[in-house]
């Protein structure tokens, strides 16, 4: 694959447009990057610094994701003014090599913000205000720029989790209140471009300058706020030691009731946020909830959809403990995953839920 690459782009390097001269050779650092793509920092015959960043999945099936991210991109700058759009990947190629899906794009020298934090106390509150505003604020700049009203779907997240996922009376009648709230709110609230995996993992910082990269699960109108739920949420669960929700759901659950449920810190600083994020698109915090139940939901989804496919792909296992009827169909256990107990718990103690403005 790297050769024909190699070959690729110095053969096609005055079409791509790229910086003269040709080079003679190029060579290629790889980095895993996720569990269906290597990124190969692309060095320019002997410059020390990497040029270019290529994306290659890591088998011909996982194109479908390189060309999602790819299009994604492009559509974006196509919203964004030129200031903003420095802190979105311009990708320079689409390529298809033996079947692969290969993007090219600049090379970015900053750390991830995660990178950053790790030397931090999580748990200082300076340390939590700064991230958190650091998030808000680009945020806001995004979906000032894509936000679209009266757009209808906002339910959708909701009523693909009810028909997914096994709800119990209870849980089944907040879903059905949260999606005729979402119903009635359409008019209120704009859809926007939605990043899906916002975290600091995905936010490169060199000194006042920021990427934002990872958009294969981005959506070009998605609801509101769930990009900053996201952050908030797993940023927090990585102050209690948490990493990707792949663990018991006691565990998470204690660190989402702490955020969401009980008033605290952490609870204050995401409220904060929250306030400004609304306030400057206009989201009364009625809505809040709503919009915490629409994150979760869109959550779950993504995540089921995810495994069912990987697993009829087959050569995965998605480790699922501690659930009664574990001899049950593989499918069927996926229902029972840690993201949907998330929402299960809202619906069961939404009295609790703190993220009130005051």
């Amino acid at each position: 694959m790297l050769p024909q690459l190699q070959k690729r782009l110095i053969d096609g390097w005055h079409e791509l447009k790229l910086p003269e001269p040709r080079p003679t050779a190029l060579h290629f650092l790889g980095q895993l990057f996720s569990f269906h793509k290597t990124c190969f920092f692309v060095f320019v015959d002997q410059e020390r610094a990497p040029r270019y960043l290529a994306k290659i999945p890591r088998s011909p099936r996982y194109s479908t994701g390189i060309r999602r991210e790819y299009e994604n991109v492009r559509s974006l700058r196509d919203q964004v003014d030129q200031d903003l759009g420095r802190t979105i990947p311009n990708p320079i190629a689409l390529l298809e090599i033996d079947g692969h899906a290969v993007t090219i794009e600049p090379f970015f020298s900053g750390r991830p913000l995660n990178s950053i934090l790790g030397k931090l106390d999580l748990r200082s509150p300076a340390t939590m205000e700064r991230a958190f505003d650091l998030a808000t604020d680009w945020l806001i700049r995004l979906h000032r720029a894509t936000g679209r009203w009266g757009d209808g779907a906002l339910a959708r997240p909701l009523e693909e989790f009810r028909e997914t996922f096994p709800l119990t009376d209870r849980e089944e009648a907040f879903i059905a209140r949260m999606i005729d709230q979402a119903r009635a709110a359409a008019p209120e609230l704009p859809t926007v471009f939605t990043h899906g995996h916002y975290g600091a993992e995905n936010i490169l910082v060199e000194g006042a300058r920021r990427l934002v990269i990872d958009w294969d699960w981005g959506k070009p109108s998605g609801p509101p706020a769930i990009d900053l739920f996201h952050f908030i949420t797993m940023y927090c669960f990585r102050a209690n030691g948490l990493e990707q929700m792949v663990g018991d759901l006691d565990d998470y659950g204690g660190a989402f009731e702490a955020l969401y449920l009980t008033s605290g810190l952490s609870a204050e600083l995401a409220r904060r946020a929250l306030a400004r994020y609304s306030e400057a698109l206009g989201i009364a915090p009625r809505h809040w909830k709503l919009l915490a139940a629409l994150y979760l939901a869109e959550e779950a989804n993504e995540r089921h959809r995810h495994l069912v496919e990987r697993a009829e792909r087959g050569g995965y296992w998605y480790p699922l403990r501690d659930l009664d009827g574990h001899a049950a169909p593989y499918h069927q256990l996926l229902r029972h995953q840690t993201e949907a107990g998330l929402l299960r718990l809202l619906a069961r103690e939404e009295r609790r839920f703190v993220l009130e403005d005051r």
